[in-house]
């Protein structure tokens, strides 16, 4: 029998009990019925905040995913800007000598900034 059905099980005990029960079992009282009900609210409370736990799980997976796809964007902007080969000049048909950097201008670092 799963959690679940346990639960609901004591729920149907607490529903179905009336003054006959504690007729045939007079060791079962009032008090422990406020009990068995704190029980259920404290069982009820645990599986709330079980599903709650799993919600965050997912939402901080999913963050985890986008700060790592974030920081793969930022990490090949760097590695470009980094690069000493993309500071060597070359000449350019259209108006002389200018390296990668230059003709970038910030271009692969604000791509990566703005998730591009």
């Amino acid at each position: 029998m799963s959690d679940k059905e346990r639960l609901q099980k004591a729920k149907e005990v607490i529903e179905n009990y009336n003054g006959e029960y504690h007729l045939h079992n007079p060791t079962f009282t009032n008090e422990d019925l406020n009990t068995l009900e704190w029980l259920i609210e404290q069982a009820e409370r645990v599986q709330e905040l079980e599903d709650n736990l799993i919600n965050n799980q997912r939402t901080f997976a999913k963050i985890d995913l986008g700060r790592k796809e974030e920081n793969k964007r930022y990490l090949e902007a760097l590695k470009f800007y980094a690069n000493e080969e993309s500071y060597e000049e070359f000449e350019r048909k259209t108006c002389g000598w200018a390296s990668d950097v230059e003709i970038d201008r910030g271009e692969k670092a604000r791509q990566a900034i703005e998730g591009e």
